[in-house]
Formats: C-alpha cells, structure tokens, sequence
C-alpha cells in the first residue's frame, strides 16, 4: 500500500525499543484557512483514537511503562509530523510490547478520532501553546524569515509556522481537521521505524511476525 519501515536491532541502550511514526506532511503544506491544523491533528492522535477513548492512548502506553513527555512524545515540523515511543522491554514482555506499541502506531496512522467535542475540548490547550511561544524571540524569527525567504516560492517557509494562527486554532470546524488529516494521513505518505534491543529477547525468526 505504500508505506515504508524501517526496522533495525541495536543492543545499545539495552531492553528498549524505539518507536516512530513519521508523516510526510507538516505545516508549509496547509491551505490558507487551514494554519496550524498540522499540529492540531497531532494533539487528536493523542487525544482519542477510534479504538481508545479519549485519554486512552497515553494511558494504554504508560501501562507500558512509557512516560507522557520523556517516552510518549510527538511534534510537527514544516515538512514533517512525527509521533515518538521509546518503550521499555525484557525477554518476556518484548513480543507483547512491540504489538501494543505498533497498535497504537496504526490508531494514529488511520483511526484517529476528531470528533467536535474533540476538537472543542483541545482549542485552549493549544491556544496556550501558542501563547507560551508567541514571545519576542518567536515574533523576531517571523520578521527575520520573511526577509530570508522573500516573496518567491520559498515564503510558505516563512509563513507557515507549526503552531499556526490564534484565530484558526479558535474557530477552524472540527470537519476541516477531519479533512486535513483524510488528505495526507496515507499509506504512501508515511513511514514506520523500530529499532531497538529485541534481538535478544526473542527467538531466532521472531521478528518476521512483527
């Protein structure tokens, strides 16, 4: 169907797996009325998916003994949105780890839930991460790239910012998001990664089952 893995076995740090998920799309590919709705379908993946409710997938991770922040994480770039998992395994857990993990990796893939409650219940929480990075700094770089990258084909750079604008994060329809993440959350426009300490862990061959 088009989508690319990657997976590797590295000893090295021991007992974990590393988890990602990486889609090529981020915010220089958003439409007008649309800035900043790249980030806002990566607070829905964490949020709820259709198989787990909301605050399910963060809870169904830290079963796993992963940690919202340090092990669960996720961000979007201007080219690039990636959800991260660094989960800890030993011989008998490895299997079942592994298969949770790349459950929750599907959910978001294809099955993340933006319902309008969703997307109402969230606008606050990401109008205060826009706050939080509205600062002199932020403001200082939006001038200095629209300098850098001028008026050619290159300004989306400039104009795209992840974090998008205060009055899309406030009032873009749960049905655009919905939409956005229909348009390029595909199979050819995604691609998994695992790497990590399964080799030891398993039997010889266990990992053409995964």
């Amino acid at each position: 169907n088009g989508l690319e893995y990657y997976v590797r076995a590295n000893a090295k740090p021991s007992r974990v797996v590393e988890f990602r998920l990486i889609v090529n799309v981020g915010s220089v590919a958003e439409r007008d009325d649309e800035r900043g709705v790249a980030h806002f379908v990566e607070h829905m993946g964490l949020k709820a998916t259709e198989s787990f409710g909301p605050g399910a997938p963060i809870a169904r991770l830290e079963a796993l003994g992963c940690k919202y922040g340090q092990h669960l994480t996720a961000h979007t770039g201007q080219f690039e949105t990636v959800y991260k998992l660094s989960v800890p395994v030993s011989h008998e857990t490895v299997e079942a780890r592994v298969a949770s993990a790349l459950a929750i990796l599907r959910e978001w893939a294809a099955h993340v839930r933006v319902s309008d409650e969703d997307v109402e219940t969230e606008r606050r929480v990401i109008e205060e991460e826009w706050r939080s990075k509205n600062g002199p700094q932020r403001r200082v770089l939006h001038k200095y790239w629209a300098k850098v990258f001028g008026d050619g084909g290159a300004k989306l750079i400039a104009e795209r910012m992840p974090i998008g604008l205060v009055d899309v994060i406030r009032h873009c329809p749960a049905a655009t998001i919905r939409a956005f993440y229909k348009r390029w959350y595909r199979p050819e426009n995604m691609a998994v990664v695992v790497v990590g300490d399964f080799d030891d862990c398993c039997a010889e061959g266990d990992g053409a089952r995964w």
